[in-house]
């Protein structure tokens, strides 16, 4: 926005209730006017929240141009906190309110002829809250939009959620208790149960990125060659995870001693194109905590199934996993399609099985048993400068696709795969 431009267009009001909440009233927002002050740039909505019950619920404002939104991470600056929830505040009362966002602070140096103002109401913050990034541009491409769903992507009818587009979903920040007790069937020493706090909520990439998506953002293949794509996938062997992106790749030489102090990448790394072409600067790989709380989905089991491992054994069948993840004995000594097992308690797919997924973190052999907040392991930090990474893979044995296993490789290592994350307020 620059001097004296209006955000006054067009107004849409929307509603989402849970499937498994208790409320069954539906909650609406009316009532509603907006303006934007000449003089200071902010913008004022004006609503009204109710329901039958009475109850609070949390409210989000997007702001669209032009059908795109302009990333809820660029809303975040407001003088009135307890009328909006966003991705991390407090359910809000019924009644009538008065948002005001400063503009200015969030958006400076922007205008928009075409903007729209967009309120959701939820009742519980666990909502549905797809981050959807259009890549069908290409590496070419100046720009890829960004726009907020919260109707799911289906991988089995419409594979442009794996191809073209990347889906990513809002997950609460949290507590939960990372590794593994030692009774747990393919246990290593290096699990240790502790309790992890993660203060801040974040998108989280619900498939890992394949090769066709890979190849739009960097304009490169990782693409592993027919003979390790089982025979059945080999028709849409770009669907399968991009394995081979090296954490050097994803993020560059540069950024290999500067993080977390830092959370810069080089610019034609991934991160660094997908930073550039949405905008939004808190594209990365997940720390180590951040993607086992994920994969693990409220579980405390060996897998996200809420089923604990049974064998420890190459090439041999687990029970527990065969719905949820590809390992050794079922995959056909080939990857697969991202998307075709069934998806953790959260909606994410592929955590178990498929293909190891690069973490931000060092190695730390030894994590303790102490209860920890945000926990960030970086360069010379660490037991070693290998970078953490998860899932196990298609060729392993289930007992490695646990969700507490932990495994190693240096940066430039090349049978890895990785999914995105977007840390909220980057």
């Amino acid at each position: 926005m620059k001097a004296t431009p209006l955000l006054a267009t067009f107004f849409a009001a929307t509603f989402g209730v849970m499937a498994d909440t208790v409320m069954t009233a539906p909650v609406e927002l009316s009532d509603v006017s907006y303006y934007q002050s000449r003089e200071t740039q902010k913008v004022h909505v004006s609503y009204t929240l109710s329901n039958q019950d009475n109850e609070p619920a949390y409210v989000v404002m997007d702001v669209l141009t032009n059908g795109v939104s302009i990333g809820l991470q660029n809303i975040s600056t407001f003088e009135n906190a307890a009328t909006v929830s966003q991705l991390d505040g407090a359910p809000v009362a019924c009644g009538s309110h008065e948002i005001v966002w400063n503009a200015r602070k969030d958006w400076r140096g922007n205008l928009s002829t075409d903007a729209q103002v967009q309120l959701t109401a939820f009742y519980t913050n666990r909502f549905d809250l797809y981050m959807v990034v259009d890549l069908s541009e290409g590496p070419t491409a100046a720009r890829y939009p960004v726009s907020y769903t919260t109707v799911e992507p289906d991988p089995d009818s419409d594979y442009t959620c794996i191809s073209n587009k990347l889906w990513l979903k809002r997950v609460n920040a949290g507590t939960f208790t990372m590794g593994s007790p030692s009774s747990e069937v393919g246990h290593q020493s290096n699990e240790t149960q502790h309790e992890v706090t993660l203060t801040k909520p974040f998108f989280a990439g619900v498939f890992p990125v394949t090769a066709a998506q890979y190849a739009l953002v960097t304009g490169t293949s990782k693409q592993l060659g027919n003979d390790k794509i089982y025979s059945s996938d080999r028709a849409t062997a770009s669907l399968t995870p991009a394995i081979g992106a090296s954490w050097v790749d994803i993020r560059g030489d540069a950024s290999l001693q500067t993080w977390p102090a830092s959370d810069a990448v080089s610019p034609s790394s991934f991160m660094g194109l997908l930073r550039a072409k949405t905008g939004l600067d808190g594209f990365d790989l997940p720390t180590e905590a951040q993607w086992e709380y994920t994969c693990r989905a409220g579980t405390t089991t060996a897998f996200n199934s809420g089923l604990d491992s049974t064998v420890n054994a190459t090439t041999t069948k687990e029970p527990a996993l065969t719905d949820y993840g590809w390992y050794d004995a079922i995959s056909g000594s080939g990857t697969h399609r991202v998307g075709q097992k069934l998806p953790n308690a959260w909606g994410f797919y592929d955590f178990h099985g498929c293909c190891w997924e690069w973490t931000l973190d060092c190695l730390l052999t030894n994590l303790g048993t102490a209860s920890v907040t945000d926990p960030k392991i970086g360069y010379g930090q660490g037991t070693n400068n290998n970078r953490i990474n998860r899932g196990g893979s298609y060729n392993q044995r289930s007992a490695y696709c646990r969700s507490a296993f932990r495994s190693n490789a240096g940066a430039t290592a090349g049978s890895i795969g990785f999914r995105v994350w977007c840390n909220l307020g980057e």
